[in-house]
């Protein structure tokens, strides 16, 4: 996965462009679905290169938090079993 991509998608999340929001987000949900250990492993290693934007940093540390502290019963059984 590469963190650039990742990075301009986190960017792009908070676009005023109706149809760019939608491409970022499509974008973010299949790097989950494709890989979600890999997934989270980013977001984590963006969230920690204080050289990255501040909204991509906020973005994967979002990702990450949601991630891990999910309440839903059925999600955190997803979550580990991808794990």
């Amino acid at each position: 996965m590469d963190c650039s991509q990742l990075i301009q998608a986190f960017e792009r999340s908070i676009s005023p462009n109706a149809n760019e929001l939608k491409q970022a987000q499509t974008y973010i949900q299949q790097l989950k679905d494709h890989s979600f250990s890999d997934f989270f492993y980013q977001c984590v290693k963006i969230l920690s290169d204080q050289k990255n934007p501040g909204i991509a940093r906020y973005q994967a540390c979002l990702q990450a938090k949601n991630i891990i502290s999910t309440k839903n019963d059925k999600m955190r059984d997803q979550i580990v079993e991808a794990w």
